[in-house]
């Protein structure tokens, strides 16, 4: 069998009925049909009959995107022709039509709002409205067509200034395919132009940095509806053939880390909703495929599964259930420790995150056992809200609600089975003086035997708290899978070594946690060196009791590690099955210096195939990509350690622009096309190859033309192959109505001394990004004198 390919082979009787026994425990069959459309469709309109209740009342929770599903539903079934023109006269009055505002052809989220306050209500909201368009535009009364043509113009002008970087994957997508969509039913060029560039765009970054929004049980979910949809709608071939290779991508991932003794996507995720369990709306296209019982989704199957034929291949799904143990690397972003690591075995997954993802929302660190979908799963969260669960939900900007953690910094490496992951908190993470500071392991309360320290804890011992050693040891069993942890540092926010303790809450969440407590109360702020714990975990299969306890002593009984702590340096070293692992970071603790194992950061790979993520690499917007950073001129440091030269000379990626003008040197200049002040982001890359000649720190200036206060700031990230110099942060250059020098001063502002970059002799990358559209960028200067200008 072609485990990750869509080809599947004989195979051997053995492997024949390995796959049959994992289907027969885990109740999901491998035989599959496509989804009755009309009966995916019909129950949604059943679902979507609370909207028009909500729309008779107007409700204050009526959502603007519920108004045009819920009409897209009723014209696909027939049902109701009377309950449109209410439908899409509420979403005219939620539009925002001053087209002086910023908003101005968006929509507010909820009728109660007073504004525009999401700017992506109206990618929501056009991707049903686009469906509107493309298959019932002419069963509208020719009054209610009227306004839904002025509503639909209005909204491609939002579409098209709402500018979104390809590492917010599931907007990214679905603004992209709203411009394809609507362009294409419209008849408008520049929106179909503009579409098509955008998802040539998200090719690119996919094809080098992976899916960003990496393992979201919620937003693959949309991910995918965006994907089928323009697949199914799009008139366009070329465009089709990028989304099978985004589909394909996606899939494989799924295959890869999908747990099916738990049924659930399996490992860490970012952007998830449910930290207890990691369930959300990818459940309903996994059951669309067959990987789930068809009543396992609450939300039922989605419909954009139903309309479309496209299908995951059977292979993928029978290679998820053959290949045991799998070891799974990919990345997700653009820094080399952007990368996620996932250890399947048929009991028991682990699974890090090699950096932090940025949001509040990932979990960095996972266990998952060979359980009930419902039961909860172990994983690593840092907080500051006392919310180790996720049970409290707090404005989240956009007029939204979530359950938030802290976002300190973090590490970590894995060689299969085992991990050691750091978290840090920095004086900027606690900057709001947060009730408290804790770093939490989170498992489930029904597991089978819990180990701590020398003695197993009966179920009626697990009550309350109870307190551990330094460096002691947890070890918990679920089934014949199980995982032990220890900690071989910590820090409170005055120093100290940090006290351990299980803390056993009950079985009203299903959940216990190991807590580190860096900072109990408030009344005193952070020291000198971040506080922070570091967690060293292993996971073994195949244990009964006995294995268990005897495996459990043996993690005890190794050596603790070492940690050389130092006021501005930190290294861990801890013993591994088959080598040691290690982390080490160093002020102002922002990235890993080392890491080991390494263990690259390929697209996708599986057991070491990589060919998962080829695909992409045959797209022509990829091919051109590649061809342009080979183009790219390497820039000399002369022996005076200075060099100038001209942006256009760089690689520059799709969405950034080479364009001419008599007031630059040479005459080009590059930049990210917006109108100024409309307080448009994007996406784009200028890559820079550098040859340094003699090691030191250098900083970098930028000839900048920066029309408002809205259009004046750049991303800068500093790499080589061997590892990050510095990762991507904000460069603010300020105003600047013509064209002038610039120092580059990264997380400050003009005025504050320019940022100093510790280059090493030989090849170094310098990538400058969109932030803000609208900005120009000529020349660029290095100096290793800081007192040089250009």
């Amino acid at each position: 069998m072609e485990a990750w390919g869509y080809a599947a082979g004989r195979g051997s009787v053995h492997r024949i009925l390995r796959i049959l026994t994992v289907v027969t425990l885990c109740r999901v069959s491998l035989a599959w049909g496509p989804p009755d459309a009309t009966a995916v469709v019909g129950q949604a309109a059943d679902r979507g009959e609370r909207v028009w209740e909500e729309a008779l009342r107007l409700d204050r929770d009526l959502a603007s995107r519920s108004l045009f599903e819920y009409a897209f539903l009723l014209l696909e079934t027939g049902r109701h022709p009377e309950r449109l023109e209410r439908l899409l006269d509420l979403a005219q009055r939620m539009q925002d039509r001053d087209r002086d505002s910023q908003g101005f052809g968006n929509f507010r989220w909820k009728w109660a709002d007073g504004t525009v306050l999401d700017a992506n209500a109206v990618e929501f909201c056009m991707q049903h409205a686009s469906l509107i368009q493309i298959r019932h535009r002419d069963r509208l009364a020719a009054p209610v067509a009227n306004g839904f043509d002025g509503l639909l113009d209005h909204a491609v002008q939002a579409c098209l200034r709402h500018h979104v970087p390809s590492s917010y994957t599931n907007i990214a997508l679905m603004n992209a395919a709203n411009l394809v969509l609507l362009g294409e039913a419209r008849r408008h060029a520049a929106a179909l132009a503009e579409g098509r560039a955008r998802l040539d765009a998200f090719c690119v970054y996919t094809a080098l940095h992976g899916i960003h929004e990496y393992g979201s049980p919620t937003y693959y979910g949309v991910d995918l509806d965006d994907l089928l949809l323009l697949h199914r709608f799009t008139r366009s071939d070329e465009i089709r053939a990028q989304v099978e290779a985004l589909l394909g991508l996606f899939w494989r991932d799924l295959a890869a880390n999908w747990f099916a003794p738990g049924e659930r996507l399996g490992g860490v995720h970012s952007r998830d909703y449910d930290y207890l369990r990691g369930l959300g709306g990818l459940d309903g296209h996994l059951a669309a495929a067959g990987w789930l019982a068809p009543e396992r989704p609450a939300g039922g199957l989605p419909v954009a599964a139903a309309l479309t034929e496209w299908r995951p291949p059977q292979a993928l799904r029978a290679a998820n259930l053959e290949q045991h143990p799998r070891w799974v690397v990919q990345a997700w972003g653009s820094g080399v420790a952007d990368t996620r690591c996932h250890w399947v075995t048929p009991d028991v997954t682990l699974s890090t995150a090699g950096a932090a993802y940025g949001g509040s929302m990932d979990l960095p660190l996972t266990v998952d056992f060979a359980q009930p979908r419902e039961s909860v799963r172990a994983y690593v969260i840092a907080d500051c809200r006392r919310d180790p669960y996720g049970r409290k939900r707090i404005p989240a900007g956009g007029g939204h609600e979530k359950a938030l953690h802290a976002n300190p910094f973090w590490a970590a490496t894995q060689d299969r089975g085992e991990a050691l992951g750091l978290v840090l908190y920095r004086p900027q993470d606690l900057r709001d003086e947060p009730p408290t500071v804790e770093s939490h392991l989170v498992f489930p309360a029904d597991a089978d035997e819990v180990f701590a320290g020398p003695r197993s804890l009966t179920l009626e011992a697990r009550t309350g708290v109870v307190a551990l050693p330094p460096d002691g040891v947890l070890a918990v069993r679920r089934g014949k899978g199980a995982f032990a942890v220890r900690v071989p540092w910590s820090r409170t926010l005055d120093g100290e070594a940090a006290p351990l303790a299980l803390v056993f809450d009950g079985t009203r969440v299903g959940a216990c946690r190991l807590t580190v407590v860096h900072h109990a109360l408030l009344g005193g702020g952070p020291g000198p060196q971040p506080s922070g714990a570091a967690f060293w975990v292993r996971v073994a299969e195949g244990l009964d009791s006995t294995a268990f306890h005897v495996w459990a002593a043996a993690f005890a009984a190794m050596a603790p590690g070492t940690a050389l702590d130092e006021p501005d340096r930190l290294r861990l070293e801890v013993p591994g099955t088959g080598s040691p692992l290690a982390l080490e970071v160093a002020s102002p603790w922002q990235v890993c210096g080392e890491r080991r194992p390494e263990y690259g950061r390929p697209v996708l790979s599986v057991n070491g195939d990589d060919s998962p993520s080829r695909a992409l690499q045959s797209l022509a917007a990829v091919r051109r990509q590649a061809e342009s950073l080979a183009r790219a001129v390497a820039v000399a440091v002369g022996e005076a350690g200075t060099a100038t030269w001209e942006a256009e000379s760089g690689s520059v990626a799709p969405m950034l622009q080479i364009a001419a003008s008599d007031a630059v040197f040479g005459g080009q200049y590059v930049w990210a096309p917006g109108t100024p002040g409309a307080r448009g982001g994007g996406d784009g890359v200028l890559t820079c190859k550098v040859v340094v000649r003699q090691a030191g720190t250098y900083c970098l200036w930028g000839r900048v033309l920066a029309p408002t206060p809205e259009d004046d700031s750049f991303f800068v990230r500093v790499y080589r192959e061997a590892g990050e110099i510095c990762p991507k942060r904000a460069w603010h250059t300020g105003v600047h109505t013509e064209w002038e020098w610039v120092p580059v001063i990264l997380e400050g502002f003009p005025g504050t001394p320019a940022t100093g970059f510790a280059l090493p002799a030989g090849d170094v990358r310098i990538e400058i990004s969109v932030r803000e559209d609208g900005i120009g960028l000529d020349q660029l200067f290095l100096s290793s004198d800081a007192s040089k200008t250009p």
